[in-house]
C-alpha cells in the first residue's frame, strides 16, 4: 500500500490516518502494567510505521489526547501530527473499539486498507469520481516476519549505498547486506 501511495497515483500525500484498536480485559497485562502498558505503548508502533514511512520524522507539532482508565493507563489515545504540508493521525485503543483502517489521502485520491491493515491483503484506491475505484489484492504470507526482514535489508542497503557515495552515516557494528550475505562493517 505504501508503494501505491508513493507512486503518485493519489497525488501528493497530505494526510495519513492509522487506527488500531482491540478490546482487552481490565486485568490483562496491556491494561494493568503501569510501566509498559496502555494503548499507545502497546499499539502505537503499528500506527506510527506508515505515518513515519510516508511523511518522515520532521513533524512540526504532535498532540496527544487520551482517555484514561481507572488505573491511569490510556485505554484510547489519538496522536495528531502536523507536518509542513501534511497532517497525520494515529489512533490506538485497548478499551475502546473503533474502525481499524489505514487511509492515505492525496491531492488526486486516497487509498484505504481495512483491518487488519498491518497484514494488508486488499487495498482500494478512490478518486473524485465515486465510480472510479481501483482494487488491489495480494496474499499476506506468514506472520509478517519476512516483510520486516525485507524492510530491514532495504534500510541497511540504503545506508550502505549512502556510505559508498561518501555520505557519513551509520554507527560502528552495523550489518551490511551484500547479495545474500550479511557482512559486519564499520562506517565512520
Amino acid at each position: 500500500m505504501l508503494e501505491i501511495a508513493r507512486s503518485g497515483s493519489i497525488g501528493t500525500i497530505r494526510y495519513v490516518e492509522a487506527c488500531f484498536t482491540k478490546l482487552e480485559s481490565g486485568d490483562s497485562r496491556e491494561l494493568s502494567d503501569r510501566m509498559y502498558g496502555g494503548s499507545f505503548t502497546e499499539l502505537g508502533s503499528y500506527c506510527l510505521l506508515p505515518i513515519i514511512s510516508l511523511l518522515g520524522n520532521g513533524f512540526e507539532d504532535v498532540r496527544f489526547e487520551s482517555i484514561k482508565g481507572e488505573n491511569g493507563l490510556d485505554v484510547f489515545t489519538k496522536a495528531s501530527f502536523r507536518y509542513p504540508g501534511a497532517l497525520a493521525t494515529a489512533i490506538c485503543g485497548l478499551g475502546v473499539k473503533a474502525e481499524g483502517r489505514l487511509m492515505i489521502s492525496g491531492t488526486q485520491g486516497y487509498a484505504t486498507a481495512e483491518a487488519p491493515w498491518w497484514k494488508t491483503t486488499d487495498i482500494k484506491v478512490h478518486y473524485e469520481n465515486p465510480l472510479e475505484v481501483e482494487k488491489y489484492s495480494e496474499p499476506f504470507l506468514g506472520d509478517g516476519l519476512r516483510y520486516e526482514i525485507r524492510a530491514f535489508v532495504d534500510r541497511v542497503n540504503e545506508v550502505e549505498n549512502s556510505a559508498r557515495a561518501g555520505k557519513k552515516c551509520g554507527k560502528p557494528g552495523i550489518l551490511l547486506i551484500s547479495g545474500d550475505s550479511v557482512i559486519p562493517a564499520m562506517l565512520d
